[in-house]
């Protein structure tokens, strides 16, 4: 079943949100208050959510082209992998399941992996030879509208898209729909992560802080005496002085955090990296230079001078610091809900005594969590050729793979196909409500707790493709619930770990999300983001380390601020001051 859920979850796991503060309350967790502007607002027609219906109107969204349409496309599947025998790159579980849904079928006309297809995407376009459709990002899909190669999807969108389809999008007020928008014209067909789905919150080993009676945390600054009471209590009880205390990673970047990342200790103490925030004077900041990252930087300073942070973060890939949860070295570190799937499975595994729980933590023990949040249409945006005579069977697609999701047979049909890579899935945008994974987490977990029944469970589920999925979820957590030893269904374990402990810790704490004021690419950025984005992973990470040549983080931040203003990043702040000027 694990591998059903983990399947899944690939494709479900997404939405459709864009807030400068949206708060996840208890008590409506509905509202949702966009506040960026787009380039400019697309012509979008807005529905409302279609009745369910199988009559003509419900059919006229649902065309599957027989025969199948052959297009062309390009994939990254992971690398080397391989396929199980008989089956090809264009002809596998995957891509004939897509095929059945949809009536199309895809022609792979080149595939590459990790960082060589990102190179080979960028060759592509450059050269303006594209496929029929594809999935690129955001920095592609800019390449590809200023070159003028796409289709412009507008009109298929609305006249086209499901209703129920639209809805979701319009749930985040068009956020994404506006973000692959140009001149009021539609060029892309975004997918989104969703409202926490990216966010680290602090995972913790319940034993070790059981064994040393040690305190619960209940904002940021516990954080330390956890630390410290796990490095020096011997929480494994094997008479060595081999814990680690709190395990990060050098990411500080609040649109696109990562494992590791301590990004959100940051938009707690009011900084946000990586994001553009306006100001009540109208003026726009990039959040790396905000003052208030100062206080987060002397906050991490200290407790890496007290070694509560190892001394060689800097240097870690993900595997080390993995290795280090799973063997037991350490049980304090932050990380995305989902890591249920692997880290924390992989611990139980190796000592079925361990025991997980999360936090996330404000930076007052009576405040809200502030979560940093990524970007509209921040990760893959399906394109079509401006040279494709007919774009609409794309939304078609579309309609058609949301419409697959909401069937019975569904479930099954995804864990068959669970043996062959996501990846070679040829269409993989599927947007869901701003709100999908925390609906998910909170009726699993209501559910585990007899408060509500199954069948309420598919009830009170918003979207029409997460009915099967949330009653999955739920079976896991009420299996756990109920089981005398949760170790013996690890499947539904680790299903349950995530969304009843991972997400609802960020649920729990009231998080409130912020979002950048601004996610174009201006003429500077495209010159001389890679550099600046060096030099501000550099000296963050020098500042944590004390690494400042005698001087404060103060002195040290404000001469980091000086130097990437006068490396480019006034220019950009001018630029982007333009736009945000132009949308008022």
């Amino acid at each position: 079943m694990m591998n059903r859920i983990i399947s899944i979850a690939l494709a479900l796991c997404l939405l459709l949100s864009m807030t400068a503060c949206t708060g996840v309350s208890r008590d409506d967790r509905s509202e949702y208050t966009p506040t960026q502007e787009p380039s400019s607002s697309p012509n979008v027609s807005e529905t409302e959510p279609a009745d369910d219906t199988n009559g003509e109107e419900e059919d006229r969204y649902l065309k599957v082209f027989d025969p199948p349409i052959i297009y062309t496309t390009v994939l990254a599947p992971p690398a080397g992998d391989v396929l199980p025998e008989g089956q090809t790159i264009e002809d596998n579980l995957r891509s004939r399941m897509f095929t059945r849904q949809t009536g199309l079928k895809p022609k792979v006309i080149w595939s590459a992996s990790g960082e060589a297809f990102t190179e080979k995407m960028n060759m592509t376009i450059a050269s303006g030879d594209i496929p029929d459709y594809f999935q690129v990002n955001y920095q592609q899909f800019e390449a590809l509208v200023k070159a003028d190669l796409l289709a412009d999807l507008t009109d298929a969108y609305n006249q086209i898209a499901h209703p129920d389809i639209k809805a979701i999008y319009e749930s985040a007020d068009n956020a994404d729909i506006k973000a692959v928008s140009k001149g009021g014209r539609i060029y892309g067909i975004p997918k989104a992560d969703g409202l926490g789905n990216m966010n680290p919150v602090l995972w913790v080993r319940k034993d070790w802080i059981d064994k040393l009676d040690a305190e619960e945390p209940k904002c940021i600054a516990d954080i330390a005496k956890l630390a410290e009471a796990f490095m020096k209590g011997d929480p494994d009880g094997n008479n060595v002085d081999d814990t680690d205390g709190l395990l990060i990673m050098p990411n500080y970047d609040s649109a696109n955090p990562g494992i590791g990342s301590v990004s959100d200790i940051f938009t707690n103490y009011g900084a946000t990296p990586n994001q553009w925030r306006v100001q009540e004077d109208g003026k726009v900041i990039y959040g790396s230079l905000m003052p208030q990252a100062v206080e987060a930087l002397e906050l991490l300073n200290g407790w890496y001078e007290q070694g509560l942070i190892p001394k060689d973060f800097a240097s870690w890939k993900e595997e080390t610091y993995k290795q280090k949860v799973t063997s037991g070295q350490a049980g304090l570190l932050f990380g995305m809900w989902w890591l249920s799937w692997s880290y924390m499975t992989d611990t139980v595994i190796n000592d079925p005594s361990a025991e997980w729980t999360a936090y996330a933590l404000p930076k007052e023990s009576e405040g809200n969590y502030i979560g940093g949040a990524p970007n509209p249409a921040s990760s893959n945006i399906g394109v079509v050729s401006k040279e494709y005579k007919d774009p609409s069977v794309f939304i078609y697609a579309l309609n058609n793979t949301y419409n697959a999701m909401q069937q019975p047979g569904y479930g099954a049909e995804m864990e068959e196909a669970a043996v062959v890579s996501n990846n070679y899935t040829p269409m993989t945008i599927f947007p869901l409500s701003a709100n999908a994974i925390f609906d998910c987490s909170v009726l699993a977990y209501r559910y585990a707790n007899g408060e509500i029944t199954r069948d309420q469970v598919v009830e009170l589920t918003p979207d029409l493709s997460q009915k099967e999925y949330n009653l999955m979820i739920a079976d896991c957590a009420k299996v756990v619930a109920d089981a005398e030893s949760s170790y013996d269904h690890m499947d539904d374990w680790s299903n349950s770990m995530g969304y009843t402990i991972g997400m609802m810790a960020m649920y729990n704490a009231n998080v409130e999300f912020v979002r950048s004021d601004y996610s174009g690419i201006t003429p500077t950025m495209e010159r001389r983001k890679t550099f600046l984005d060096k030099l501000e992973l550099d000296a963050y990470t020098k500042m944590i380390m004390g690494d400042t040549g005698g001087k404060s983080i103060q002195e040290y931040f404000d001469e980091f601020v000086a130097q990437y203003l006068d490396q480019g990043g006034q220019d950009i702040t001018n630029e982007v001051q333009e736009v945000v000027n132009a949308l008022r």
